[in-house]
């Protein structure tokens, strides 16, 4: 009885503190980062259990990510969105679509770019809690890391001279760099599934963009010496999620030098981490691989089969017309 009593009490309590949170918010008509943080660990104590408050939160949740004169405000909302998909998963989706426009409308504001960045790794949650219903928001979404790969690339420095660095666009691509490869995974996997064999209709929706993702990933390998090892492992991830998918296609991309400079650096990597995920992306390599020459030496032996029997039909049929004109 002790327990159930103070868990009661506990839950008692929570719903006091949501309950003076929105109090708090419609009194002074304003968003505070501290009632943010508060809302956001009651909703992953609480998880589905917060759904009940989610209709009215999601509104001064929005507030927070409009935001766009207080980036550490913006910033906060962002973070919250994270742990709620951690949180809810698939529940999420019940306002999915309005908080799709929302952030769509964050990275189209006046933000600092550093905050725009966490928008794009946010996506990759939201579409690993929802699953195959993040479909509907592909175009949408994609077309943003397309742009966000583009201004990247942009901004690239074209010298790898110690000299006039500017070490905090460094800092701010590799942080672009990491979320759209966040982005991306998150994307892969979600659409996948949890099935060992992806479902086709995965394949057809990613297929149009699978270019650009290579081109990304392309570009990124071939500055494999200066990459940190965050950047190095959610690349490395990534490219085993889409050998995973698309199989024996990727098998170009993976054979380039600069991809397998990055990998070997990768090997070597003091992280244990960097070094697993190195990993799991030449495995699926190796398994794509072997499936391969497997097709290939059925195939030859198909062949093989079939020019014998081919033979020894051409055969039977000669001895078949020597014996009729004999006969």
């Amino acid at each position: 009885y002790s327990c159930k009593f103070f868990s009661c009490l506990f839950i008692l309590n929570i719903y006091k503190m949501l309950i003076l949170f929105f109090f708090l918010i419609a009194k002074t008509g304003n968003v505070s980062e501290d009632a943010l943080l508060v809302a956001g660990t009651l909703a992953e104590v609480l998880e589905k259990g917060f759904l009940n408050y989610l209709p009215t939160f999601k509104n001064y949740l929005f507030l927070g990510l409009k935001s766009y004169q207080n980036s550490q405000l913006c910033s906060i909302s962002i973070g919250i969105v994270s742990d709620l998909c951690h949180s809810l998963k698939n529940d999420i989706a019940q306002f999915s679509d309005e908080l799709i426009v929302v952030l769509i409308e964050v990275l189209q504001s006046n933000l600092i770019p550093r905050v725009k960045s966490e928008v794009l790794k946010v996506f990759g949650d939201i579409a690993l809690a929802i699953g195959f219903e993040f479909e509907k928001y592909l175009n949408h979404v994609l077309q943003t890391l397309v742009d966000a790969v583009n201004t990247s690339v942009q901004q690239m420095p074209t010298t790898n001279s110690c000299n006039h660095i500017n070490y905090e666009l460094v800092e701010y691509l590799n942080d672009l760099w990491e979320s759209i490869l966040l982005a991306y995974t998150g994307i892969v996997q979600a659409l996948k599934g949890d099935e060992d064999r992806p479902h086709p209709k995965c394949i057809q929706v990613l297929q149009p963009h699978i270019l650009l993702i290579n081109q990304f990933l392309i570009t990124l390998a071939s500055r494999w010496e200066e990459l940190p090892d965050c950047i190095i492992s959610s690349a490395a991830g990534l490219i085993g999620d889409l050998v995973n998918v698309f199989g024996a296609d990727m098998l170009t991309l993976c054979e380039l030098p600069q991809i397998q400079q990055m990998f070997a650096r990768g090997k070597r990597s003091k992280s244990s981490k960097v070094r697993g995920t190195i990993g799991f992306a030449v495995r699926e390599i190796k398994r794509v691989k072997t499936q391969l020459q497997t097709l290939q030496q059925g195939g030859q032996q198909t062949l093989n089969q079939t020019a014998a029997e081919q033979q020894m039909f051409g055969n039977a049929q000669m001895q078949h017309n020597t014996a009729t004109a004999s006969w």
